[in-house]
């Protein structure tokens, strides 16, 4: 649907809601103004509560938005910072920045953000951090993301394995170490019913050995082990805990 709309729009301008979520009434409006203030910014990205169980949370707990104007700076605020979020909704697109890029998602999988956003952030060069809240996402216990293990697993095999073949000149080190912890998680679910997920494995390692980012290589072969004599995700919730402390950011 999203390479559908995207293929047949004619504005300036692209942005993608999520048919169970809402954004405000001033959201376009709101996003739309540091693009004509700044003609160069090809990527605005505007605030969101997250409802879930009756309960709220903002993401973006930032005092000002932010405006990012270099690549380097883009890796931080996606790898680490993680201001900039793996979705496609909530985001204001320049058409050209994405038609010029071919920035269309892959098609027959879940989570295709993740995969989407990898493409994104590796051609962004000047995007803007907004505060304001102009989205509200519906956690629901029945979306289609949360469908049968076998499919989600196949679906993160597909992901890392395209990013793990197409990291970034110059940038492996961060890529490899910005998505350790978002492989993990779902190798160690998923692996009992993906066993194509091993591969995946197996190329993580390679791929952390051949770029000498010894820090992934270890803790890869970590979770590998103790996934043999267990269930390894206390320690990956320890780790990505100590992880956000270390940093001084908030767990959101």
């Amino acid at each position: 649907a999203r390479n559908t709309g995207t293929e047949v729009a004619t504005g300036e301008y692209l942005y993608y809601l999520d048919s169970d979520d809402e954004i405000t009434l001033d959201c376009i409006e709101t996003l739309m103004k540091p693009m004509i203030e700044d003609n160069s910014i090809e990527l605005v990205q505007g605030n969101h509560r997250v409802r879930k169980d009756d309960q709220e949370i903002i993401y973006y707990k930032g005092a000002s938005s932010v405006i990012i104007s270099n690549t380097n700076d883009i890796y931080i605020h996606y790898f680490k910072n993680h201001h900039i979020i793996t979705t496609a909704w909530n985001k204001l697109m320049k058409r050209s920045f994405v038609e010029s890029h071919q920035l269309y998602f892959k098609e027959g999988i879940l989570h295709e953000d993740r995969h989407w956003m990898f493409y994104v952030q590796k051609h962004l060069k000047k995007a803007y951090i907004c505060k304001d809240i102009t989205y509200y996402y519906h956690i629901r216990p029945h979306s289609i993301t949360r469908g049968k293990e076998k499919t989600v697993g196949n679906s993160y095999h597909i992901i890392y394995q395209d990013i793990l073949n197409h990291l970034t000149r110059g940038h492996e080190k961060t890529e490899l170490s910005g998505y350790l912890y978002g492989f993990c998680k779902p190798y160690c679910i998923y692996v009992n019913e993906v066993p194509a997920l091993k591969d995946t494995y197996n190329l993580y390692r390679q791929q952390a050995k051949r770029f000498k980012c010894w820090y992934v290589y270890i803790l890869l072969t970590l979770v590998g082990v103790l996934r043999r004599l267990g269930n390894p995700m206390r320690l990956l919730k320890l780790l990505h805990t100590i992880r956000w402390r270390l940093m001084e950011l908030p767990d959101v």
